[in-house]
């Protein structure tokens, strides 16, 4: 997939934020008098509201009702699994993709011709990821395969193209991955080599591919934090075509440190209760609140509103077995910029 494809796929689908919320299974709840209900201590709500998704990614601890950390979308390029998998995700905010070139010298080409490119999917299956799988995995140290592979790093939040590298993963030991990468267009040069650890308090170590790379400072730890918002690229549906394509959208993923998501669409979020939320069916998925909870009119006339849906009420279960109801209420600033998730949420 080239520069043009992708043009042509953003012009088709240009300022469409698709509401795409699949119904999974309604939150069917007993008919309990109010006398009978256990009840806990009351709790309140809080509203927030998150700054500029479209140029920051931001961490959210919902006990705390704290920013627990936020970087530039520009600041990483991979993020690489910390705990027993051993996957490569791309920075899917900036519209990244890859390519695998088989195995091949990093010298013996220089551009994408006849490469085939993906995205990661926002689910966070690991079958989806993009990068797939680099090498033998049955083994405590996989074992690469060497295969060479090209990914666009994207574009900045201006969207200017941040070019192509080429990349081996050429080995995990002493609970690191050792990658090399360089400039697609370089063919002389030695390639840069970068050792990434691995470490069990975080969900992923994030790399930087600018300059000679880095490993670089960007989630809190897998137990500080329950929510991220950001821009991420997911398939939506284009109905001229009945196909999927790739489509940068801004919402709000979930910690996947032991962290699911139910969602109710017929009760008032004040009702919702624990007994409730205890009884909801939960969904792992990483994208599971995603940008669902609002819509887009204009559709291609390149200007138009967000509606937000604010009747759906998410339920979030996290590793500490606590429960909290979100609904979100707005996507603009005081001045009418979008890019501004407002929500309330509560213990429960």
């Amino acid at each position: 997939m080239k520069n043009r494809r992708y043009s042509n796929i953003k012009s088709l689908l240009n300022g469409l934020d698709l509401f795409f919320l699949v119904v999974l299974s309604f939150s069917l709840s007993a008919c309990l008098k109010e006398d009978n209900r256990l009840k806990k201590p009351a709790i309140n709500s809080v509203i927030t509201t998150i700054d500029k998704i479209k140029k920051n990614q931001v961490y959210y601890n919902l006990k705390d009702s704290s920013i627990v950390a936020i970087n530039d979308i520009t600041d990483w390029d991979l993020r690489f699994d910390c705990d027993e998998h051993f996957n490569i995700w791309l920075n899917s905010a900036r519209i990244m993709y890859v390519a695998d070139a088989g195995i091949k010298n990093m010298n013996d080409f220089n551009d994408n011709s006849g490469l085939t490119f993906n995205f990661d999917f926002s689910t966070g299956a690991r079958d989806s990821n993009a990068i797939r799988t680099w090498g033998d995995f049955s083994m405590t140290n996989p074992s690469s395969f060497r295969h060479t592979y090209v990914l666009f790093k994207g574009q900045n939040e201006n969207g200017d193209s941040l070019g192509f590298i080429k990349m081996q993963i050429k080995d995990f030991s002493a609970n690191s991955y050792t990658i090399e990468f360089k400039d697609l267009a370089d063919i002389t040069s030695t390639p840069h080599t970068l050792i990434v650890p691995k470490n069990s308090e975080y969900n992923y170590t994030y790399v930087s591919l600018k300059d000679n790379g880095s490993v670089v400072n960007i989630e809190p730890k897998k137990t500080e934090w329950d929510l991220w918002f950001t821009l991420y690229t997911t398939y939506v549906y284009n109905f001229s075509d009945g196909l999927f394509y790739p489509y940068q959208v801004g919402g709000c993923l979930i910690n996947p440190y032991m962290t699911e998501v139910a969602f109710d669409t017929l009760d008032q979020f004040q009702n919702i209760d624990i007994l409730q939320a205890q009884n909801m069916t939960y969904y792992p998925n990483w994208d599971i609140i995603g940008y669902g909870w609002k819509s887009f009119s204009g559709i291609g006339s390149g200007s138009g509103e967000y509606t937000i849906y604010t009747n759906i009420t998410y339920t979030l279960k996290n590793y500490r077995n606590e429960y909290y109801k979100i609904r979100f209420m707005d996507y603009y600033n005081t001045s009418r910029q979008s890019g501004y998730p407002k929500f309330e949420h509560q213990q429960l």
